[in-house]
């Protein structure tokens, strides 16, 4: 009788005793809100953390900002300006959900144009707690979505 497993099988067991990191019914959730961003220019690519807390799940959902290469802007990171459809993420909750505002702006930096604001709801979807916020900008630590050359090509990043 042999006391070990070989390592596929260990991985197996892992695999079935092991929960889901993310519910299905929150995938559907996040597919669903990341088609309400709407880029007000070029290409946008949807972004989102999520994590389980004491009143059920919440998520984070944000455009990826754009890498700047090359060029005199070399380095810099543009957040991504977009419009987002929040009646429609009010539809995607079981009932109306609660809703906030946050808003922060900067201290004023050169352009003088950012704005950090969240919108945040809290409600059910599918029968379970979920507090959903959308961010004007990403949070910190996010890689960027896109790199932009300084000949105008934008390429996605691997993600």
């Amino acid at each position: 009788m042999r006391s070990h497993l070989p390592v596929g099988d260990l991985l197996d067991l892992a695999e079935r005793e092991r929960p889901p990191s993310r519910p299905a019914w929150l995938g559907r959730f996040v597919n669903a809100a990341a088609e309400l961003f709407d880029p007000l220019s070029g290409l946008g690519r949807v972004g989102f953390r999520s994590e389980p807390n004491e009143d059920g799940w919440a998520v984070a959902l944000f455009l990826g900002a754009t890498e700047i290469v090359g060029g005199p802007g070399d380095g810099a990171i543009a957040p991504a300006r977009f419009r987002f459809d929040a009646a429609g993420l009010t539809a995607l909750f079981d009932a109306p959900p609660s809703v906030g505002l946050e808003v922060a702006p900067p201290p004023t930096d050169e352009a003088g144009e950012r704005v950090d604001a969240a919108l945040t709801l809290v409600g059910q979807v599918e029968g379970h707690a979920l507090s959903a916020t959308i961010l004007s900008v990403p949070p910190a630590g996010a890689e960027p979505g896109f790199k932009r050359y300084a000949n105008g090509l934008q390429t996605p990043l691997p993600g």
